[in-house]
């Protein structure tokens, strides 16, 4: 039942001395019969509010609403906003120009589009450049949670350990987590109304009180469970971590940094730190080390659990720094950063112990 809109994006590239600029789209249904509506007209501005320089090409994608369904001639171009003064960048000034982009992923990286008719489409559907197929996300999310699920039955049988019913606790435990990472962004993001997102400490959350409960009622071990499974976890995270990459989520700072990468939030795109690349190598990492730990020494009462998963959560407290979005309590991340040196503390503890 959503409306159509019509969905752009022009790139240019900055020049050096402007640090904010205004994208003006201008456009005009096509084929219009009969005396034009206002609705078959708009003129849309887009704010940059920040351009790094040396950053390299910027992208701006537009959705513009209330328009006639149908076919549309576009234009775009770039205005200064030294102040409150407004001056045109588009015809001559400085050198820039703007340009319809299209995105190489041979490249990876924008490139000039013929100019040519857009049609309006669902909201969900418009695509910004550098971004896969709407779904992106949640179809990386669900290999993820086949990687972990498949990961853990391996141990299980790598480490020869007798859990019964492990996936009739599992696949609960995923849909809490699924249930807890959806609960928790809509808390995080209660003043501004949001649901359209997810949180790891939600999913993680979930996933661990589900598990755990499940555990209690069957009598099996839950620090065996929960240490086997470990592994499994990580590396889903770090595939669904990539999923957020292509669906322009959780995205870095603008940086013109050599290591930085070109990438969208689905509004804006330039080069970023990859935050997103970082927590999945992190996961990755803590999970390689689990999967080492539980193989050769065995399970540790849930103190491997506790070690992996209180190391994954300390460095990404600083990871959460790099990104984009400002975390909304400033005592959030010291707090999540003790708490989970305690973890590990704790883990190391019951590992020395078991």
């Amino acid at each position: 039942m959503a409306p159509e809109v019509l969905g752009v994006t022009y790139w240019f590239t900055p020049p050096p001395d402007t640090k904010s600029v205004t994208v003006r789209f201008i456009g005009h249904r096509l084929e219009v019969t009969g005396p034009p509506e206002s609705r078959d007209r708009f003129v849309h501005d887009e704010i940059v509010e920040t351009v790094t320089p040396g950053s390299g090409p910027v992208a701006v994608t537009a959705r513009v609403s209330d328009v006639n369904t149908g076919e549309w001639a576009v234009t775009a171009e770039l205005l200064a906003r030294p102040g409150s003064a407004t001056r045109s960048l588009s015809g001559g000034v400085n050198g820039v120009r703007v340009h319809r982009a299209a995105w190489s992923w041979r490249r990876w990286r924008l490139v000039a589009a013929p100019e040519a008719p857009v049609q309006t489409c669902l909201a969900p559907l418009v695509r910004a450049p550098g971004l896969l197929v709407t779904g992106a996300w949640g179809i990386l999310a669900l290999v993820g949670v086949a990687v972990a699920l498949v990961s853990q039955l391996l141990v299980i049988s790598a480490v020869h350990v007798h859990l019964h019913r492990v996936l009739a606790v599992s696949v609960p435990a995923v849909a809490g987590g699924i249930v807890g990472a959806k609960a928790w962004f809509m808390v995080l993001h209660r003043r501004d109304c949001r649901r359209e997102g997810w949180c790891i400490q939600g999913l993680v959350t979930g996933v661990t009180a589900v598990a755990v409960t499940l555990l209690a009622v069957t009598g099996t071990d839950a620090g065996v469970f929960l240490d086997v499974t470990a592994p499994g976890l990580m590396f889903g995270l770090a595939v669904g971590r990539i999923g957020c990459l292509f669906a322009g989520c959780c995205v870095g700072r603008p940086s013109a940094s050599r290591w930085a990468l070109w990438s969208s939030d689905r509004r804006l795109g330039f080069r970023r730190v990859p935050t997103q690349l970082l927590e999945s190598a992190l996961a990755a990492t803590v999970g390689a080390g689990a999967l080492a730990a539980v193989v050769e020494v065995g399970p540790s009462r849930g103190g491997l659990f506790l070690a992996a998963l209180g190391a994954y959560t300390v460095v990404r407290q600083a990871l959460l720094r790099l990104r984009e979005e400002l975390r909304v309590s400033v005592l959030a991340g010291p707090v999540a950063a003790v708490g989970a040196v305690g973890a590990v503390v704790a883990g190391i503890v019951l590992a020395a112990t078991s």
